[in-house]
């Protein structure tokens, strides 16, 4: 069991896309985390199955566009707040077995919305791949540093084929059971 935490870069696309004239312009300014606690069970010395459960947010700046409106006062930005409870399930693979592991991990991550908006869908599933080092401080204790690339398999709006694209660099701090 372990607590980690990471910050993630927004790779999304720079638009969000209803239909052939409406959608958001959007600014991915914002630098988003997660936080939360993981759990590792071993199935081989070198082989394991994680799981975790963590709050991120997945915030940016949006401004609404319409080709065939006319609007008076043109639109402004506004912060768009996405709230998630994550739930990934990952295999990860230990390449070196000594007081410097490194690693490999794939899976799946499931989202689920906190936030209440009738444009976004509550629940969303993305794939995962990583990486990363393991630093054993004692035989039960351990300094995590990986890194992630994620990318959604669902969509997150339901009028849109937008899905969420990020890069997490993490640490945290395993214990061993």
């Amino acid at each position: 069991m372990g607590f980690a935490t990471s910050l993630e870069k927004n790779l999304s696309s720079e638009t969000i896309v209803f239909d052939e004239f409406k959608g958001f312009s959007v600014d991915y300014n914002k630098t988003n985390y997660r936080l939360g606690i993981d759990f590792e069970y071993f199935l081989k010395e070198n082989f394991s199955l994680n799981s975790a459960i963590r709050y991120s947010n997945k915030d940016f700046t949006g401004t609404y566009y319409c080709e065939v409106c006319d609007f008076t006062v043109p639109p402004s930005p506004q912060e768009i707040k996405l709230s998630f409870i994550e739930m990934p399930l990952t295999a990860k693979y230990y390449f070196l077995p000594n007081k410097v592991r490194l690693f490999g991990k794939l899976g799946l991550t499931n989202l689920f919305l906190l936030n209440k908006d009738v444009l976004v869908n509550s629940y969303v599933v993305g794939f995962r791949i990583g990486g990363g080092v393991e630093y054993n401080l004692t035989q039960e204790v351990a300094l995590l540093f990986n890194m992630d690339y994620n990318n959604s398999i669902s969509k997150l709006y339901k009028e849109s084929d937008y899905n969420l694209k990020s890069i997490a660099f993490g640490i945290g701090v395993m214990k061993r059971m």
